[in-house]
């Protein structure tokens, strides 16, 4: 059991979001891409590499004109195995947020890069104490400067309070 957590614009399925950015007829020919990379990896030992943020999650317009994540960016890898895609659909926190407790859910409405609903569900199906968060009139990438300064001191003193219930012991050497 996790004893305390706070997601801020979860993916609660993972096969659901990489099937979201794309059209169904993108999303079946990236699944039968999938194969193909299966059975090359089988017969060769080697598999196709894809930029992540190109050919793995599709950018949405925001996040191409958006330099907020420009640190990030730099440490990110351009090259990953296609492979990886098949992790990211076996990610499905929604089928073990049951065991989360005190769990604070922050999204952003009309979310295009991670589904509110998304979010919604997961709020949905932790059993408590949780509490659900939505940033309304801003998008995926500039909620964190728009709201920021009041996002972190609720993550902040929700963390403060679930964990210092008693139940956990903190100890520091120096």
């Amino acid at each position: 059991r996790i004893g305390c957590a706070v997601s801020q614009v979860p993916v609660a399925d993972g096969a659901d979001w990489l099937h979201r950015m794309r059209s169904e007829h993108e999303w079946l020919s990236f699944l039968e891409r999938l194969e193909a990379d299966r059975v090359t990896r089988v017969t060769t030992g080697k598999g196709e590499m894809v930029h992540p943020r190109e050919e793995i999650m599709v950018p949405t317009p925001e996040r191409r004109a958006s330099n907020v994540k420009e640190d990030v960016d730099s440490r990110t890898p351009t090259s990953v195995q296609l492979r990886s895609a098949e992790a990211i659909m076996e990610y499905k926190p929604i089928e073990v947020v049951g065991n989360v407790e005190n769990l604070m859910i922050i999204g952003v409405a009309d979310d295009a890069v991670t589904p509110t609903d998304h979010a919604e569900a997961l709020y949905r199906a932790a059993p408590g104490p949780k509490k659900l968060i939505i940033q309304r009139h801003t998008t995926h990438y500039a909620a964190y400067k728009q709201y920021g300064d009041e996002v972190i001191p609720q993550i902040v003193e929700w963390f403060d309070r679930h964990l210092q219930s008693g139940s956990l012991e903190s100890r520091e050497e120096v």
